[in-house]
């Protein structure tokens, strides 16, 4: 988890009530525990799939948590948790899994935010490539009055290759998601109004 010639650049946002850190890459989440430490919100929510629970305690997280006896009693393909740190320790939800991780992970999050309407600002930290599907989730999915920011964990070098044609050609995909999830949203709205 360690990422050379830390500390990275800091961005110039204005302070929001959550950081959210999207699964994957081990640099999203020490750049956003880096944006948390920094105060840019009292609040940070990590998501943490399947291969990061053991590489969780290499991390230097605000407050002590153990997703390995988290995980313990549920089945390996379907462990996946939020984190959420906000001053008073670590409080750990299972999120449940599907297909398409992105947008179930953000299906997750704007679940997550409908229990707590209080948080009305979001910086959502990933990589560079990844940050174009998810903003197409986030206006899918997250309430339209969410202000948020999207923050790209600063770059060493170029990407991958194989990493950006990969998500490029997810896009496609995504784009089918989101037209299907927005015709449910009208044709539920119009039943509703008959």
């Amino acid at each position: 988890y360690n990422i050379e010639a830390m500390p990275l650049p800091l961005p110039s946002l204005a302070p929001a009530d959550l950081i959210f850190a999207i699964a994957g890459m081990s640099q999203r989440k020490v750049y956003a525990l880096e944006l948390y430490r920094n105060g840019y919100a009292p609040r940070l929510l990590l998501s943490f799939g399947r291969f990061e629970l053991r590489k969780a305690r290499e991390l230097d997280l605000p407050a002590p948590v153990d997703l390995v006896e988290a995980a313990k009693a549920i089945p390996a393909p379907r462990r996946h948790f939020f984190v959420l740190f906000d001053g008073a320790g670590a409080h750990v939800a299972p999120v449940p899994r599907r297909r398409f991780g992105t947008w179930n992970e953000l299906r997750a999050l704007a679940r997550w935010l409908e229990a707590r309407p209080e948080i009305r600002s979001l910086l959502i930290v990933s990589d560079g490539a990844h940050l174009r599907r998810v903003r197409m989730c986030c206006r899918a999915l997250l309430p339209e009055q969410l202000q948020l920011g999207f923050v790209a964990v600063p770059q060493r070098g170029k990407p991958l290759r194989a990493y950006v044609i990969k998500e490029w050609l997810k896009i496609p995909v995504y784009l089918v998601l989101v037209g299907v999830h927005r015709l449910r949203n009208a044709l539920r709205i119009d039943r509703g109004t008959r």
